[in-house]
C-alpha cells in the first residue's frame, strides 16, 4: 500500500513538471517526461493525451490520434479527449469524425464552450453556415464575453450576407477587446462590402495605429487610397518594411502587393509588376500552390458533357419557376460587381453580394446524393423533390441579403455552375459579364485571394484557365441561348445609361430612368489596363493567342 501511494505520488509529481515545461514550450522536456510517466504505469491515460497533445502541436496529426485514443479508451468519460481528438481529426480534414468528437465532448459536459467553439468552426468549414451561427450562438450564451465566439459569428454572418449582424459581432467583440486589430480588420472589410469605404478606412487606420506592421490592415488601407508620387515618405516607410528580417512569407506577400498598389497607383508601372510578380512567387512558395492544368480541363469537359441539352430536355420540370435570382457570373475581375451595382441602382432590384451557395452544393451533392460519383457527373441523379428543395434553400438564403425586392443580384463569379443554376431555376435571369482577357488575366494576376483559385499566381496558369472558362461559355451560350445575356465590361463603362436599360428589362421589369437612382460612376482606367504592363505579358499574349 505504501509503494503505491509512493508510486503514485511519484506520477504527480512528475506530471507537474511536465506540465510546467509544456507550459514554457520545452516540448521535447515535457514528453520526455511525460513517457516517463507511461513507463511508470502504461495506462495512465493524462500521459497518452498529452503526448497527443505534443504530437498535434508539432503537426504530427495521426500520432495525435492514436496517443489521444489510447487516453479514450483508458478513460472514456474525459470530455478534453474528446474535444482534442476532435482538434486531431480536424487537422486532417476528417470533419465528420471531428464533430463527432465534439458532440461527444458536450454531451459528457453540455457546458464545454470550448468544444461547442470548435464544433461551430469545423461546421462554418464544412459549408453548414445555418448550423455554424447556432452552435456560435449556443457558445455565446454560455460565455457571453468569448471574444472568438463573436468574432467567428461576425464572420459566418458575413458569409451568409448579414452584414448588419456581423457588424453588430464585430462591434461587440471590439468593446470587449478594443486593442486587437484583426477585428478592426474584420469590421473594416464588412464595412467596406457595404459600399461604407470611408468608415471602412478608419477600421484599417485604427488597426495600423494599434500595429503599425500589422501588413494585413496594411494591404486593406492601401487598396482604398489612391498614392500619387507626393507620398514620397509614406512609400519609403513602406518599401523600409521589407528590411525586417523576421518577417513571415505571409508578410512579405502583403508588403510587395501593398507596393505593387502603391507604383501602380503613381504610374511606376515596371516597379508595380516586379513587386506583384515578387508576392506571387512567395505566395506560390510558401502555400507550396500548384495548380493542375490537365485536372481543371478534365474538370470542365465532365461539365460540358453532363450539362447538355439532353440533360435539360429530360428535366423541363425541375426546379421552380421563381424570377426572383439574378446571376451575374464570369471570372473574378470581369466587372461583375460594377454590374452588380448598376444594376441595384433600380428601386426593385438588390444586390446580395457573392453567394457561396452553389460552389458549397457542388461539394455536397455526393454524400447527399449517397453517390461515389463525384461532382458534376453525379448531378444526373438529382431528383425532381430534390431539385425543389435546393432551389427553395438558396431562396431563403437570397431574401435574408435582398428582403423583399422583386429581383436579387448573386455576383459569385458560379460560370462552372451554370448547369445546376438552369436546372434549379429555370426562369433566372444569367447575366455573363465579359472582359478583355488580357484586363482580366492581369487584375486576377494582382489580386489577393483569402484562399482558393489556385490558378491565379502564375501567367501560364491563367491563361489555361481562361481558356477553359472560354470553351465552357460557349457551350452554356449553345445549351441556353436567349436565357443568358452577355455583357461587355467596356460597353458599361463606355455607355452605362444604354446597358442598364437593357439589363433592367432582360431581367423582366419595366425601365423607367425617373425611379432610377443615380448608378456609380465608372472610371475607364481599367480598359485596356493591360497595355501599361505589356513589356511583362509575352507569354501570356503568346497562351492567349495574342
Amino acid at each position: 500500500m505504501e509503494h503505491e501511494l509512493s508510486k503514485a505520488a511519484q506520477i504527480e509529481r512528475l506530471l507537474d513538471i511536465g506540465l510546467r515545461l509544456h507550459q514554457q514550450g520545452s516540448l521535447g522536456e515535457a514528453e520526455e517526461v511525460y513517457r516517463e510517466i507511461l513507463r511508470a504505469d502504461f495506462q495512465y491515460s493524462d500521459a497518452w493525451h498529452l503526448l497527443g497533445v505534443l504530437a498535434l502541436r508539432a503537426d504530427f496529426a495521426k500520432a495525435a490520434i492514436e496517443l489521444i485514443s489510447e487516453a479514450v479508451t483508458l478513460d472514456p468519460e474525459q470530455p478534453i479527449f474528446r474535444k482534442d481528438l476532435g482538434n486531431a481529426y480536424r487537422r486532417l480534414g476528417h470533419l465528420d469524425m471531428a464533430l463527432r468528437c465534439y458532440g461527444t465532448a458536450l454531451f459528457l459536459k453540455p457546458d464545454y464552450v470550448e468544444a461547442q467553439y470548435n464544433k461551430a468552426t469545423v461546421l462554418r468549414e464544412d459549408g453548414e453556415l445555418d448550423a455554424a451561427v447556432e452552435a456560435y450562438r449556443t457558445a455565446l450564451r454560455l460565455k457571453p464575453d468569448d471574444v472568438d465566439s463573436l468574432n467567428d459569428l461576425g464572420g459566418t454572418l458575413r458569409r451568409q450576407g448579414e452584414h448588419q449582424g456581423a457588424i453588430d459581432c464585430y462591434r461587440a467583440a471590439i468593446e470587449l477587446d478594443a486593442n486587437e486589430p484583426g477585428i478592426h480588420i474584420n469590421l473594416g472589410q464588412v464595412l467596406e462590402e457595404r459600399g461604407d469605404q470611408q468608415a471602412a478606412l478608419g477600421c484599417y487606420q485604427r488597426a495600423l495605429e494599434l500595429k503599425p506592421d500589422h501588413t494585413t490592415a496594411l494591404l486593406c488601407w492601401a487598396e482604398l487610397r489612391a498614392f500619387t508620387l507626393d507620398d514620397r515618405a509614406e512609400i519609403e516607410r513602406i518599401e523600409a518594411l521589407l528590411s525586417d528580417k523576421t518577417l513571415s512569407h505571409n508578410q512579405i506577400e502583403h508588403i510587395h502587393r501593398v507596393l505593387g498598389k502603391v507604383h501602380d497607383d503613381c504610374g511606376l508601372f515596371d516597379r508595380a509588376f516586379e513587386h506583384y510578380r515578387l508576392a506571387n512567387t512567395t505566395k506560390r512558395e510558401r502555400d507550396r500552390i500548384v495548380f493542375d492544368r490537365q485536372a481543371h480541363a478534365d474538370f470542365i469537359s465532365r461539365v460540358i458533357t453532363t450539362f447538355d441539352a439532353r440533360f435539360f430536355a429530360q428535366r423541363n420540370a425541375y426546379g421552380i419557376q421563381s424570377e426572383l435570382p439574378v446571376f451575374l457570373i464570369g471570372m473574378p475581375h470581369s466587372g461583375k460587381s460594377e454590374l452588380g451595382r448598376v444594376l441595384a441602382a433600380h428601386p426593385r432590384i438588390r444586390g446580395a453580394g457573392d453567394l457561396t451557395y452553389f460552389e458549397d452544393l457542388s461539394k455536397q451533392l455526393p454524400p447527399g446524393l449517397e453517390t461515389t460519383r463525384p461532382y458534376p457527373d453525379c448531378a444526373e441523379l438529382i431528383d425532381v423533390k430534390s431539385a425543389e428543395r435546393m432551389a427553395e434553400i438558396y431562396v431563403e438564403q437570397l431574401r435574408k441579403r435582398g428582403g423583399d425586392a422583386e429581383r436579387i443580384v448573386d455576383t459569385a463569379p458560379n460560370y462552372a455552375h451554370v448547369g445546376l443554376i438552369a436546372l434549379l431555376f429555370p426562369n433566372a435571369r444569367i447575366v455573363h459579364c465579359q472582359r478583355h482577357p488580357l484586363d482580366i488575366s492581369v487584375a486576377i494576376y494582382f489580386k489577393c485571394f483569402a484562399w482558393g483559385q489556385a490558378y491565379a499566381y502564375d501567367l501560364k496558369d491563367i491563361a489555361a484557365c481562361y481558356r477553359e472558362y472560354a470553351r465552357l461559355m460557349g457551350h452554356w451560350q449553345d445549351v441556353l441561348g436567349d436565357r443568358m445575356l452577355t455583357v461587355a465590361y467596356e460597353d458599361l463603362v463606355a455607355d452605362e445609361a444604354r446597358v442598364r436599360r437593357e439589363l433592367v428589362q432582360f431581367c423582366g421589369l419595366q425601365w423607367d430612368g425617373a425611379d432610377t437612382m443615380p448608378a456609380p460612376v465608372l472610371s475607364d482606367r481599367f480598359v485596356n489596363y493591360w497595355r501599361n504592363f505589356e513589356d511583362y505579358l509575352g507569354e501570356l499574349k503568346s497562351e492567349l493567342g495574342y
